[in-house]
């Protein structure tokens, strides 16, 4: 801003010719301006400048060499055009042409403008066009003005009103819409105790220390509190409080606003009490979801583990072709209610990312040989391509990724028949932020424009033959999408009808090197090795003798496995499954039993259901971890109804070696038994 100290309060740059015809006028109207605060600016009959004051140069805040006399107006025109007073796309020729047009008609005429300044000062300017042709140019600061403007429209917007209070008299002045509210007895206790004595005792100090510090700092108070009134009882009211000051700066009283907040305190509390029970319906549903999903597991538990034992042992597939037609129906009612339960959690916002050291080779390995015999089945070739980029570990949240991975691939597997699907991944630079991007590519039946834009649209499928042919809730996509987006990325597709779809699943990239600012304390301890964060920490032991001799395939027919299941059915699927296979079965109702078990014969593997009474399979694999006996790094694998990926997380973390979901799947049994023996590192728990 110009400096304007040395600018004496009154300047009149004029000619000193006693014969000009502005000089007397140039005088009244200097005294006039300066005695109320405003700019002033005279233009001659040519539009140059004949004199201005002070407080033009402060308000206009341009060069001061611009208003020397007898400079041409249209130097100052396009000064300012070019900073933008006028607006953002006035031409400063076009604009100066105007001013001559109106001076040139030689009426008495004014326009008015207004501007905001970058220091936040609203500026007022008037110009008045003469009838000789002359322009005078009045300019005001109205930043003060506008801003007792808007307390004043919000203080009586709100229906309470205003008072003052003088410092010098002690005596308060209510407003009439105040005085309305209050009763005798309040006034007279107002007088004799002050303007809070009426404030409610919680919000008493608050009151007091606002108004104190407002006297302090001479600074505008603003705060809300509550009254406690005889006509109304309780109410919500905010004040906002103005210093009022004498000439040499004194504070001489205050002047304050009041808006009451009643009525929208008692919405708030409305809404907040409807989101409140909302909250708890959403609770409610979830936890009936969650228990549904535990419930129907256990008999989907006994007719997909029956099913697949009689599938592997019709040696003469007299019945093969009915069996799989049961095999398939229960697994697709399974994955619907995957889909629903994992639907609900996420509009409830209660699924939560937990990002780990992970080993993504690994991961996508071991989805592409999940979906390489179903791609199979339709005749589809499944590739993967992992780029050089792509570093060796990353910190993601495994479970979550790979479930994203199947849901993509899953969809690609569905629609693409006599065809291709690729896998890609690789490492991709944006803005300069590295991202890790998953392409699932297929050439399956694709998507018009119409169908892509729905593609992640809850419960949406491209259309009724799509469903009647293919099946499916239209949650896959939807699910991507938000899981994407809770692991702080995002899922983009792009399709041609006829020629294929692809997905591309885009992740921020978290290196090795910030693992400790990501990854919970407990995982901190040791880092080796990426099969660490599967090892339980127990007495080392020698392993059973089935790898003694060191073969070279995994050998089920030496094991002893201990089953602790609680329910009958279960219980007999594993059993179906496994006893033709191995050299022994035994089989407890309860993590105590399986304790006792342990201590008096040798066991190769628990599976260990979660869920039993007497004592639970977390508490007995914790027992079990903490034993100083040698079968304390008994091999242990999670037997669990409820595919929490949570729950998975705290089977490893107390030392378990695997998770396996019920439905029990007699292919993903013994690869768990073939990993945990081959002491490789676990892979995530399958969620087809």
């Amino acid at each position: 801003m110009t400096d304007t100290k040395h600018i004496a309060s009154f300047e009149v740059q004029s000619n000193k010719n006693e014969n000009n015809p502005y000089n007397t006028v140039a005088s009244l109207i200097h005294t006039i301006s300066e005695a109320f605060g405003k700019g002033v600016i005279i233009f001659d009959t040519d539009l140059n400048v004949v004199t201005h004051n002070a407080a033009a140069l402060k308000h206009s805040d341009l060069p001061r060499d611009l208003y020397k006399t007898g400079r041409s107006g249209k130097a100052i025109i396009d000064f300012a055009t070019k900073r933008g007073d006028f607006g953002p796309n006035v031409d400063a020729e076009t604009h100066w042409n105007t001013i001559l047009e109106m001076a040139a008609k030689r009426e008495l005429n004014s326009e008015t403008v207004r501007r905001t300044c970058p220091d936040g000062r609203v500026i007022q300017t008037r110009r008045l066009f003469c009838r000789d042709g002359s322009i005078i140019v009045l300019s005001e600061d109205l930043t003060e003005t506008i801003q007792k403007e808007q307390l004043l429209d919000l203080a009586l917007g709100g229906g309470a009103g205003y008072w003052n209070y003088s410092l010098k008299t002690g005596k308060f002045k209510f407003s009439d819409s105040i005085l309305e509210r209050l009763s005798e007895d309040e006034l007279k206790h107002i007088e004799d105790e002050g303007i809070w004595s009426l404030t409610h005792p919680d919000d008493l100090n608050k009151a007091r220390a606002n108004w104190s510090n407002a006297f302090k700092t001479a600074e505008t108070m603003d705060f809300s509190y509550r009254l406690v009134l005889d006509k109304s009882g309780v109410v919500y009211q905010r004040v906002i409080g103005i210093p009022m000051f004498s000439g040499d700066g004194r504070i001489v009283g205050v002047t304050c606003f009041v808006t009451d907040q009643t009525e929208d305190r008692a919405s708030i509390q409305a809404l907040r009490r409807r989101a409140q029970d909302a909250e708890r319906a959403v609770k409610t549903q979830n936890r009936h979801i969650a228990n549904m999903s535990h419930e129907i597991r256990t008999p989907m538990n006994g007719v997909l583990g029956m099913t697949e034992a009689l599938l592997q042992n019709d040696k003469a597939n007299d019945i093969t072709d009915e069996l799989t037609i049961i095999r398939d129906s229960a697994n697709m009612l399974l994955k619907l209610m995957d889909d629903t339960l994992d639907h609900a959690k996420m509009s409830a916002d209660k699924l939560k990312i937990i990002p780990e050291l992970s080993v993504p080779r690994k991961i996508l390995k071991n989805v592409k040989a999940l979906w390489a015999e179903k791609a199979g089945v339709n005749n589809t070739e499944l590739n993967l391509a992992v780029l050089d980029k792509v570093p060796e570990t990353l910190i993601i949240d495994p479970l979550r990724y790979q479930q994203c991975l199947n849901n993509l691939l899953s969809n690609a597997v569905k629609f693409t028949e006599n065809g291709k699907i690729d896998i890609i991944s690789t490492i991709v630079d944006r803005g300069g932020r590295p991202f890790f991007v998953t392409a699932i590519r297929d050439t399956g039946i694709g998507m018009t424009p119409e169908q892509l834009a729905d593609v992640f649209t809850p419960f949406q499928q491209a259309t009724d033959h799509t469903t009647a042919q293919y099946g499916g809730t239209g949650l896959g996509m939807s699910i991507v999408k938000q899981l994407a987006g809770l692991m702080g990325g995002k899922i983009t597709a792009k399709s041609e009808q006829g020629k294929g779809t692809t997905f591309a699943l885009t992740l921020p990239l978290k290196r090795r090197e910030e693992e400790r600012r990501v990854l919970p304390r407990a995982t901190q301890v040791r880092r080796e090795s990426t099969s660490d964060l599967a090892k339980p920490v127990a007495p080392a032991r020698k392993t059973s003798n089935i790898f003694d001799e060191g073969p070279k395939e995994f050998d089920l027919s030496k094991l002893t496995v201990l089953v602790a299941e609680d329910n009958q059915i279960n219980q007999l699927v594993v059993r179906s499954l496994l006893e033709p296979r191995i050299a022994e079965i035994v089989i407890v109702d309860n993590g105590q039993e399986a304790i006792d078990v342990l201590q008096n014969r040798h066991i190769d593997v628990i599976l260990m259901d979660i869920h039993m009474p007497i004592m639970d399979g977390i508490e007995a694999t914790i027992a079990i971890r903490n034993s100083e006996s040698d079968w304390a790094n008994t091999k242990i694998i999670a037997l669990t109804a409820d595919p929490e990926y949570q729950q998975v997380r705290i089977c490893r973390n107390i030392g378990m070696n695997h998770a396996l979901p019920k439905p029990l799947n007699f292919t993903d049994l013994i690869a768990a038994l073939e990993t945990v023996f081959k002491n490789e590192e676990q892979p995530a728990l399958q969620i087809a």
